[in-house]
């Protein structure tokens, strides 16, 4: 997550609301009934929430509006931006283009850019998707040139991340190879790996790869633009609409590979259903070994996921939170019990936090 720094004007937070989007599928339970409590509690603009399986999806509703002081719903069809949960689609990317032979999970940042400092050498993709390679974990704040530079790089966000990497490259690593430090550097410079061994961006190959064969409809890249909801910034106790027009309402489009997707909650939830069928050995696209590797930890994280033993999942849940500081969207993945879960909002703050904890907590004890 990235603070970005915008001028805005304060609207009132949002009234207790009964605008809800009818699900309108037969076969789906609509959640406005779970998610409208949890809003009220928590103030949040807009609420959605998911349950799905391996199969797809099973339950699904939104709640609240577009925007803080306006009039428009939020809908259950609406987009809602990932933030960091885009992290486990780069590395499903990664692994699909391992087995159409283009890279392996073994392959050196020095393979790729021959004159990185020594520091870097030996570092594998591996490595850079479980935050284990030495990168820096606050680009604002030890780089701010690079930060700087991705911003000025708006428009060819492939070229962004070649600058990026050679920059970054040219220096030693923040901390020791192996030792774990959240990292979307690391992320950014896995994308970038991937696009050299390609020739093609990663937006390209998520659509191509991801998006359309997954069916992930609606899936995009940076703040999804009306008619959606807006992202918010809490401005002295009150929730300000964030314009996706405007410049600062998404991190640079350069560090897209590290969270900039956005999807409606049916898309998304077709990408964690094909992760369930991955992980329970109900999927043909990725071998078991090429699965095993994403999904096991190297500690408590794997390739975009963290890991842990749950109840609810039976077993191993897998999970990880995404925000830009004004969404925010939660994952939770229990590939025993075959059942994932999903919450979304369009607020960065704390509450929205405490709000998708709360939608996830409720699903699980329906």
């Amino acid at each position: 997550m990235f603070l970005l720094l915008l001028a805005c004007t304060a609207t009132k937070n949002p009234p207790d609301t009964q605008l809800t989007d009818t699900v309108g599928d037969p076969e789906l339970e609509d959640l406005a009934p779970v998610l409208q409590p949890i809003l009220d509690a928590r103030g949040v603009p807009a609420l959605a929430g998911a349950r799905f399986d391996s199969g797809g999806l099973t339950a699904l509703g939104a709640v609240g509006l577009r925007q803080a002081g306006g009039s428009d719903p939020a809908l259950a069809s609406d987009p809602f931006h990932l933030g960091s949960d885009t992290k486990a689609m780069t590395g499903t990317l990664a692994a699909l283009l391992i087995e159409e032979g283009e890279l392996g999970f073994d392959t050196t940042l020095e393979q790729i850019w021959p004159e990185a400092h020594e520091g870097w050498h030996g570092v594998t993709l591996l490595e850079l998707l479980q935050h284990r390679s030495g990168a820096t974990d606050n680009l604002p704040t030890t780089h701010g040139d690079l930060w700087a530079g991705l911003w000025a790089r708006p428009d060819d966000p492939q070229a962004a991340r070649v600058w990026f990497a050679e920059a970054f490259l040219a220096t030693a690593p923040t901390f020791d190879r192996g030792e774990f430090h959240y990292a979307n550097a690391g992320y950014i410079l896995a994308g970038a790996m991937l696009e050299a061994r390609t020739g093609e961006a990663w937006e390209a190959m998520m659509r191509e790869r991801l998006f359309t064969p997954l069916g992930m409809d609606g899936c995009g890249f940076g703040a999804p633009l009306d008619p959606a909801p807006w992202g918010h910034q809490r401005v002295e106790g009150q929730y300000v609409p964030v314009d996706p027009a405007s410049t600062g309402s998404d991190n640079p489009p350069g560090l897209g590979p590290a969270g900039t997707v956005h999807c409606p909650l049916a898309g998304w939830s077709a990408f964690g259903a094909w992760v369930l069928r991955g992980a329970r050995g109900e999927d043909d696209r990725l071998s078991a070994d090429t699965w095993s590797t994403l999904l096991t930890p190297e500690g408590t994280y794997a390739a975009g996921w963290g890991v842990a033993d749950r109840p609810w999942a039976s077993g191993t849940a897998y999970g990880h939170a995404g925000s830009n500081t004004m969404w925010y969207a939660l994952i939770w993945l229990g590939p025993e019990a075959d059942v994932g879960y999903l919450a979304a909002t369009n607020a960065g703050s704390p509450g929205a936090e405490l709000a998708t904890n709360d939608v996830v907590s409720a699903l699980i004890e329906e």
